[in-house]
């Protein structure tokens, strides 16, 4: 189990160590040659969501802009759009994977950095929500982990674009099964009543997440944010699977 301090401990120790020696690139582990720890190629080779449902960012085959998929369209979900540029491949993978679990928390500021340069081309000529929430853990799988890791990505995206982030209105309440071992219909009532939120002052939201698998668990978070006063609820993800 990670506690907080010695999570902090590794924070410093790995802040020291950044300074004294040139970024390593999270995924190859050769120098970076640029200020973020990932280098020219390994970026380059991050597999982009291309061709996405413009709802729920599902990977589809048509080629225009502002299309949704099936599911979307039968079943709207309580998000207007979602941003998730890359795919769940190759070192997209490596570097949620590590996070996760082997408390590689520098990848998150990868990702942070990565996902907000997206968000500030996405809204060039939109308007930005007024806040960012992640999508909580509950505390018994916070505590194992030591972190939360949308909160975490969620840092550096927040200081990129002068955004708050909301890290206390928000509970995950019932410590629900693993999504991973569970088919779509289950994951839907796995979820049900998971979230508890206060009452919200902002009207124009971005949740955000490292991964979009089925979305079940984003469609629950946004329709429990919908009835606390959310209006208009836009969705950030680093990546998302081809689950529908």
């Amino acid at each position: 189990m990670f506690t907080h301090f010695k999570l902090r401990s590794l924070q410093i120790l790995r802040a020291i160590g950044y300074r004294l020696l040139s970024p390593t690139c999270a995924i190859c582990r050769l120098p970076s040659q640029q200020a973020r720890d990932l280098c020219l190629a390994c970026e380059a080779d991050l597999p982009l969501n291309h061709h996405a449902c413009a709802q729920c960012a599902l990977p589809i085959t048509a080629t225009s802009h502002n299309l949704c998929c099936g599911n979307c369209l039968q079943k709207p979900p309580a998000f207007h759009c979602t941003l998730a540029p890359y795919l769940y491949q190759k070192g997209v993978t490596r570097l949620i994977y590590d996070l996760k679990f082997n408390q590689q928390l520098a990848n998150a500021n990868i990702m942070g950095q990565l996902l907000a340069e997206k968000v500030r081309e996405y809204y060039a000529n939109r308007k930005m929500p007024q806040v960012i929430i992640p999508i909580p853990l509950h505390k018994k799988r916070l505590r194992h982990r030591g972190f939360n890791q949308a909160a975490e990505i969620g840092k550096p995206i927040s200081r990129h674009l002068n955004i708050a982030l909301d890290l206390f209105n928000c509970q995950r309440i019932i410590d629900t099964a693993p999504q991973s071992s569970l088919a779509a219909t289950q994951r839907r009532k796995n979820l049900r009543g998971a979230f508890a939120i206060k009452p919200l002052h902002a009207r124009h939201v971005a949740v955000l997440d490292d991964v979009i698998t089925t979305g079940s668990t984003l469609r629950e978070f946004c329709a429990t944010l919908r009835k606390a006063g959310a209006e208009q609820i836009d969705v950030w993800c680093v990546a998302r699977t081809n689950l529908g």
